[in-house]
């Protein structure tokens, strides 16, 4: 076994090595002569982004559902306009032991950076830590990932890389609310934590045992105090960045999905979680809190109206304001061309751990669905949330959901990626 002394100072060239690896498998798509109307793109994912925390930066502001509750199959959707259960290989995958279980990168027939890299855009990664990059590698022709990196870190190589460029089309990956959540002391000391507590900035206390107590509940505001330190750092970060973009930049800033703090502890033990983490975290049962996230555009006739959206539609909105068209292959609805329907259905699948649970929404309503726990939840949809008190008819919600209840096939990682992934609460 190596020693973790020597696997820190191997780290850092280990996760440059890996990105330049991707940089040379990558497979430069047929040019096309299409040309677009807006010279930049800039996609910004806030990994674990709650959609009650919504960033305070100067964009326009409205709500999507994700894809899936974690990061590997969400990242896949919206970058190829598919859901989970249409990537084939990275179909749902969980570990029933103590293995590790990586999801097989999905092989699509098209790309949103491979679209505009077709068309003369140059294209950047750049990932925080390894999952996002795991789902994505090679789609760019340039990556950079690292192990557990800050937003001013990634901000600053997007900077220097865009510089002089005609254009471009960017995608960063944020880990900042990611646990661990280790924001700078400054931040950490304006939202007055109480850092005596244990283990606030991974969660390691109550994931199987909160039972709303004031201990407990002490617990939860003081996490959340956290959570919001480390979103202001991400704020101000960004803020500089954005004042610096011309009009002629469009800029997106989303969650991957979001992150639960035990607002339906008791109800998540209705269904099999193999950690257990009830309630809290992600990659769980898709309640509100980690299935729906705030979704930010610089463009204002891009912000969704209508019906519900979802993180798929970003594909086609994307490439249809840009270009004026989009290809077959995503799916979704595009945000820039009149409302989405007010009766159409989006859904969020998980699950990394435990039985698969799907949620669909429709309007004020959702469905929360696990086949082998058999376990159906119907809810109210309002402004803080879900409302599991309420009954309606929901079979026609139910009929929504796909029939694909199976996992996809696990990867093989290298032991410094997974020792890594799981100093991030990946097993």
């Amino acid at each position: 076994m190596v020693p973790e002394t020597v696997k820190k100072l191997i780290r850092p060239a280990y996760f440059y090595t890996l990105s330049k690896q991707s940089d040379i498998a990558h497979s430069s798509p047929e040019p096309s002569e299409q040309e677009g109307g807006v010279d930049n793109i800039l996609l910004i994912s806030i990994d674990a982004l709650r959609p009650d925390y919504t960033p305070d930066l100067d964009l326009t502001w409205a709500s999507a559902v994700a894809p899936s509750t974690w990061t590997f199959p969400s990242v896949t959707s919206y970058l190829t306009g598919r859901y989970p259960h249409q990537h084939g290989a990275t179909a749902h995958t969980h570990s029933s032991d103590d293995s590790f279980a990586m999801p097989e990168q999905a092989s699509p027939t098209e790309t949103l950076p491979g679209v505009f890299e077709r068309r003369g855009y140059d294209t950047l990664g750049l990932f925080a830590f390894p999952m996002p990059f795991m789902a994505s590698r090679g789609w760019f022709q340039k990556h950079r990932v690292w192990a557990d990196e800050p937003a001013e870190t990634l901000v600053s190589k997007y900077k220097s890389w865009s510089h002089g460029r005609e254009k471009t089309f960017a995608y960063i990956h944020l880990g900042d609310l990611h646990a661990p959540i280790t924001p700078p002391k400054e931040y950490i000391e304006k939202q007055n934590v109480d850092t005596d507590l244990s283990n606030l900035e991974i969660i390691h206390e109550y994931t199987n045992s909160y039972d709303g107590s004031e201990k407990c509940r002490n617990y939860r505001e003081q996490r959340l105090k956290l959570y919001q330190a480390a979103l202001n750092y991400v704020e101000d970060t960004l803020q500089e960045l954005l004042r610096n973009q011309d009009e002629n930049t469009l800029v997106l800033i989303y969650g991957d999905h979001g992150e639960a703090h035990w607002e339906h502890y008791e109800k998540d033990q209705l269904f099999t979680d193999s950690r257990p983490n009830y309630g809290v975290g992600h990659g769980g049962t898709p309640f509100d809190m980690v299935s729906r996230v705030p979704v930010g555009v610089s463009y204002p006739e891009l912000r969704p109206k209508g019906g519900r959206a979802s993180l798929i539609d970003l594909p086609k909105t994307v490439t249809d304001h840009v270009f004026g068209s989009s290809p077959d292959e995503f799916s979704g609805c595009s945000w820039g061309k009149g409302s989405i329907p007010s009766e159409r259905s989006v859904i969020c699948e998980g699950v990394r751990y435990g039985p698969e649970r799907k949620a669909v929404y429709r309007q004020n309503r959702k469905l929360i669905r696990s086949e082998a726990d058999d376990v159906t939840l119907t809810a109210e949809l309002t402004t803080t949330g879900e409302d599991f008190n309420s009954e309606f008819e929901y079979v026609e919600l139910l009929n929504q959901l796909p029939d694909d209840w199976g996992r996809g096939e696990s990867a093989k990682t290298g032991r410094i990626v997974e020792d890594q992934l799981e100093a991030l609460g990946y097993r």
